[in-house]
């Protein structure tokens, strides 16, 4: 079996109603984050109106300089070019004309003294990401690569088959020190055991977060990527 195999076998595990230990809205495979491509993202979210508004007024071609700026506003509260500048790492230049985008759109709004907040009618909707990165035999890179998505993911596994149990649990110190979740798949019998169960990452980038969240939601719309016959936002 090689790990395309193994990523299939997987991925109709994840679909599958009868044993599937997680329970997803949405399966995504091979999303690309800031931080690496996980091999799939489960998501699970409740607010699907709100989806269907911030579909309409998100842009596809812009979405990875409008995510860095909406992720440095909050509602009510201002904040200057040069704030904006200095915590995107944007240029002057293209913050300014993004920023008359995004006001054009009334995303955000401008205030007397040219500083920026997003409005009210603006939200971005909460939704839970899992982030599975599968390998068959190379631990330590999975787990280097699973680190990465706890930039955006509330909870980040490694998948390898069951036959890597004895190994990975002699490294089991090095995934809990690092908040990495361990499953094992039974191939034979489509089966999952968890070996180590990822705690809630509280430490994600506001940033990362937002951009894929924006990038899930525009996926899901195109049905890219999407994985089974479960969606987000079909009302």
């Amino acid at each position: 079996m090689n790990e395309y195999e193994l990523g299939l076998k997987f991925e109709k595990y994840l679909n599958s109603e009868k044993k599937n230990i997680f329970k997803f809205n949405n399966l995504f495979k091979e999303i690309e984050a800031f931080q690496g491509i996980p091999d799939y993202i489960g998501v699970q979210i409740e607010e699907e109106k709100i989806c269907r508004n911030f579909i309409d007024i998100i842009s596809v071609e812009k979405w990875s300089t409008e995510s860095k700026i909406l992720a440095c506003l909050k509602n009510k509260r201002y904040h200057t070019v040069g704030y904006l500048e200095a915590n995107t790492g944007l240029s002057k230049n293209t913050l300014q004309k993004e920023l008359l985008n995004l006001s054009r759109k009334k995303i955000v709004m401008q205030n007397e003294h040219g500083s920026y907040t997003i409005s009210e009618k603006y939200y971005i909707p909460e939704m839970k990401i899992y982030s599975f990165e599968l390998k068959l035999d190379n631990w330590k890179r999975a787990l280097f690569q699973a680190i990465r998505y706890k930039t955006f993911s509330e909870y980040t596994y490694v998948v390898m088959p069951s036959d890597k149990k004895e190994l990975l649990k002699k490294k089991i110190d090095i995934f809990k020190e690092n908040n990495i979740g361990i499953l094992l798949f039974d191939t034979k019998n489509d089966d999952i055991e968890v070996l180590y169960r990822a705690r809630k990452n509280e430490d994600r980038s506001k940033s990362h977060s937002y951009y894929i969240k924006g990038k899930l939601l525009l996926e899901n719309e195109n049905k890219k990527h999407v994985s089974g016959n479960i969606r987000i936002m079909d009302a």
